[in-house]
């Protein structure tokens, strides 16, 4: 897809031609690509395939599934990379809105992305070595217990979306609500994280700027025995707005 056509539509709702998209057979795995393109396959076979991108991957991608239809859809996008001494620490991707689908959608669908493996091992230990540089020894020494709970729990943090995965979400689901139920799943190297949204108009920026600030109270206040514990006391603080549940592979 041209990258000019790509970076004028990031943010935008886009109505685009499903007749012009590449159809592969259910054989074909799924993967990342620079542009659209639609395998038939069942939602379980699919989130194999994204389990398997999740270890060799070092780029996110996005793939729609209908559950009526059994498609999967590739949707491309812009992405963007965070780098510490040569070491990709932060992934994302935005994409645009798909509307005008409603023959390879039906009338719901699942937003799927991957948490690349790799990039959240280097995120954990840019993380801590951050932290070990920049919070004051004062610091350490007066509130331990907190530093010892982040650097316990940063490395669940991977199930968890951002804040521009919160932001990017959002807006596709609020431009495709008339056309289609969505609802939104991460897949990292721990399992699957399935985000649902409350049905009411959002303040997206503000929602952003508070979910950064429980996100990270979450993972600063007690150590958290395992993922699912981290997505309940996410849902604990979120007001009703969404819910997170995880799934372990």
């Amino acid at each position: 897809m041209d990258e000019n056509f790509l970076r004028n539509v990031q943010g935008k709702t886009v109505k685009i031609n499903t007749l012009d998209m590449a159809i592969y057979p259910a054989s074909k795995k799924l993967f990342i690509d620079s542009d659209f393109y639609i395998i038939n396959k069942s939602r379980g076979s699919g989130e194999q395939d994204l389990a398997e991108l999740v270890k060799s991957e070092y780029a996110e991608g996005c793939w729609l599934f209908s559950p009526d239809k059994n498609n999967w859809i590739h949707i491309p996008g812009k992405r963007t990379f965070k780098r510490d001494n040569g070491k990709i620490i932060s992934s994302s991707i935005e994409t645009f809105v798909l509307t005008g689908a409603e023959d390879i959608l039906g009338r719901e669908a699942t937003h799927y992305h991957i948490h690349p493996a790799i990039v959240g091992r280097n995120m954990v230990k840019h993380t801590k070595e951050q932290l070990a540089r920049e919070i004051p020894l004062k610091e350490k020494l007066s509130h331990p217990k907190k530093y010892l709970n982040i650097l316990h729990n940063i490395q669940k943090a991977v199930i968890l979306p951002t804040k521009i995965d919160i932001r990017s979400l959002l807006r596709f689901k609020m431009n495709t609500r008339h056309e289609y139920h969505a609802n939104f799943k991460i897949m990292s190297e721990y399992g699957l994280t399935t985000i649902e949204f409350s049905e009411q108009d959002y303040d997206i920026e503000l929602l952003v700027s508070y979910y950064t600030h429980f996100r990270t109270n979450s993972l600063s206040r007690n150590r958290l025995r395992n993922c699912e514990d981290l997505a309940e006391r996410i849902n604990e603080q979120s007001l009703r707005l969404f819910s997170l549940r995880f799934s372990a592979y």
